[in-house]
């Protein structure tokens, strides 16, 4: 997403300085515009959570319904205010005149489009991003970030498409905005709240198969952990017994006996510390559903 945005960024400062100081200055005050409904979004997120945590797809979807609601009715009026107060708005900066006329433009133009498709572009699969359905979402915003915003900026500003410079790239932004829109409507409204139901559905089954996993792994763990064990006791009893044989003390080696003895006690006790924290390692996550499995 980040390259894609330097790409655009990229484009625009080829229009020259006027450009970049409007967009810079109408990127600020849209970032004003888009507090509410960026608030609104957030509370999606942790509303919907809890919903589809608790297992209540039909209260998750009657509450994605409410909020984006609401935020198209934040976005109406913060956009209604930013439409007719736009020209003074942009006076503010002491921009020259072309750059106050470029801000200007864009900025009525993105009241417009914000209106209508900010909500359901942006609020809307943050619901679906919390009831579990975040690959579909990212790989919408991610397609229609290059095949819309970056290669329809080209051909709509560049002087070789249609020539519209700034006004071009935003209102490339805005079609990646509508095809966001309809995807993510299409997304919730054919299922509505059996498609939140399939998510619930999707990730109680992804869920059952994390836990059967973790269970496998860990059944390999303790048995490495025995095998390691059993391994270390037995050298541990060699070197003991080898300090203690004849050919030992015909080699005079009988001053080291004790040295074996302590050095066998010493790997003993660093293996069990190392085996304690294996098994707490292994058994850190282990909630009650996995336990009982």
């Amino acid at each position: 997403f980040q390259v894609g945005k330097l790409a655009v960024l990229n484009l625009i400062t080829s229009f020259g300085t006027a450009a970049v100081a409007a967009n810079a200055i109408a990127n600020s005050i849209a970032g004003v515009i888009n507090v509410p409904g960026q608030a609104m979004g957030l509370a999606i997120i942790t509303v919907v959570g809890q919903c589809m945590g608790a297992g209540d797809p039909d209260q998750a979807a009657s509450y994605t319904k409410r909020l984006v609601g609401a935020s198209y009715l934040c976005m109406l009026l913060m956009c209604t205010v930013l439409f007719f107060l736009a020209g003074w708005l942009v006076t503010l900066f002491h921009l020259s005149p072309e750059a106050m006329r470029s801000a200007a433009q864009v900025l009525r133009l993105f009241a417009v489009f914000a209106t209508l498709f900010w909500s359901p572009s942006f609020a809307l699969p943050n619901a679906l991003r919390a009831a579990g359905d975040a690959v579909f979402t990212m790989s919408v915003s991610l397609c229609s970030m290059f095949a819309c915003r970056v290669a329809l900026s080209y051909v709509l500003a560049c002087s070789w498409g249609l020539g519209m410079a700034l006004s071009g790239v935003w209102l490339a932004m805005f079609c990646d905005w509508l095809v966001r829109a309809v995807l993510f409507l299409v997304r919730f409204l054919r299922g509505g709240v059996s498609a939140l139901r399939n998510i619930v559905e999707q990730v109680k089954g992804l869920r059952a198969l994390k836990i059967e996993i973790q269970r496998r792994l860990r059944c390999r763990g303790l048995r490495r952990l025995r095998r390691r064990r059993t391994a270390y006791i037995l050298i541990t009893t060699a070197v003991s017994v080898l300090l203690h044989l004849p050919a030992g003390r015909y080699l005079e080696l009988q001053g080291y006996a004790a040295l074996g003895l302590a050095a066998a006690g010493l790997i003993t006790a660093l293996f069990i510390m190392v085996e304690v924290f294996e098994l707490r390692g292994l058994f850190r996550d282990q909630g009650p559903d996995e336990a009982q499995a």
